[in-house]
């Protein structure tokens, strides 16, 4: 079936994680994960690799976006902050993505500052970060408002170079370092090294926090966002 078709038939759904301010102890925004109702056991990773191997990645990539922006601006007034959104490297580079960015900002103005796109690290796409090109679309994305994000830092091919180049507005830090945290003085360390050197550039993220006890040396380590099963776990919102 034909995959716009397939996703204009409501055969997925989106549901939304909160994201926290450990500090101050509240929801800051919320990141937007797809679930696919007609196949729930399908891995979104097989799910994403079919695309790209038919090469339709991208137009599946910005149809999602723009269906989770129009779904999120249904919810309550009490739900409308900061949404962080993936997006494959790959689909920056696509020849419509300025005006399908453009159409982002007229349809939907009330969100407009709101949007974090999360860069969805791959090996596929490792040689893009490098392209001019690629960096070119990342400025144009600012300049219209939006934000970007560093997603799963530790474990996919962003390293720091990339932070550098890319200056994100968060880095988030992949769950292999929340998980264990409060037991590894190597995490600790490692976590406290990344939040010397976010310094006020970039907001970090702790992803992936599941006990108390990693969410206690979260705190101790004064990490100033997190995200995970024991703040929230992905849900549908109204």
């Amino acid at each position: 079936m034909d995959i716009i078709k397939r996703l204009k038939s409501q055969n997925f759904y989106h549901v939304y994680q909160p994201i926290w301010n450990i500090k101050e102890w509240k929801i800051i925004g919320y990141e937007s994960l797809l679930r696919i109702s007609d196949d729930p056991d399908l891995p979104l990773e097989t799910f994403f690799a079919n695309a790209r191997k038919e090469n339709y990645l991208s137009k599946l990539d910005t149809f999602l976006i723009n269906d989770t922006i129009e779904h999120y601006q249904t919810l309550s007034a009490r739900r409308k902050k900061p949404l962080f959104i993936n997006i494959f490297p790959s689909t920056l580079l696509d020849e419509l993505f300025e005006s399908f960015i453009l159409s982002l900002v007229e349809n939907f103005p009330a969100m407009k500052g709101k949007i974090i796109f999360e860069l969805n690290e791959t090996v596929l796409d490792s040689e893009l970060w490098d392209l001019p090109l690629f960096k070119e679309k990342l400025q144009f994305l600012k300049e219209n408002q939006f934000q970007i994000a560093l997603d799963d830092f530790g474990k996919g091919v962003a390293n720091f170079q990339n932070i550098m180049e890319v200056s994100p507005d968060y880095l988030k830090l992949d769950r292999y370092f929340s998980n264990n945290l409060a037991f590894s003085p190597e995490k600790q360390k490692i976590v406290h090294l990344l939040m010397d050197f976010a310094d006020e550039k970039m907001k970090v993220i702790l992803e992936g926090i599941e006990e108390e006890t990693d969410l206690a040396m979260t705190k101790a380590l004064k990490v100033p966002f997190g995200q995970g099963f024991l703040l929230g776990k992905p849900e549908m919102l109204v």
